[in-house]
């Protein structure tokens, strides 16, 4: 895997995490509305769930390519400066967001 390689890949599963986010309120107001079943929500919450945790596994990936890039320049990677996207993400609150943000799952599954 090469940064550039990560950094697609990565790019890829955020917007793969925001296309599950937004299913996933679209199904809460199918079934809101009785329009949808909350089999439908609850594998919406799933795939969200699933897209998490892809996305976790290529933040590693983009993190072991920019190890890899700063062994092979005898540098670190902090003087590379690479990376700086995924440090910055912010949260709802406007903290530094963690793994932990990124990976939980949905606070609600349905509005009953």
């Amino acid at each position: 895997f090469d940064l550039q390689q990560a950094e697609r890949v990565l790019e890829s599963e955020t917007k793969n995490v925001q296309t599950a986010d937004e299913a996933l309120e679209m199904a809460k107001g199918n079934f809101a509305a009785g329009l949808g079943t909350q089999l439908d929500v609850l594998q919406a919450a799933s795939d969200v769930t699933r897209t998490r945790t892809t996305r976790l596994s290529a933040i590693y990936l983009h993190n072991v390519a920019l190890a890899r890039l700063a062994h092979a320049c005898a540098s670190s990677a902090e003087a590379l400066d690479f990376g700086s996207d995924i440090k910055n993400v912010k949260n709802k609150n406007g903290s530094a967001a963690r793994a932990s943000d990124v990976a939980k799952p949905p606070e609600k599954l349905s509005q009953r």
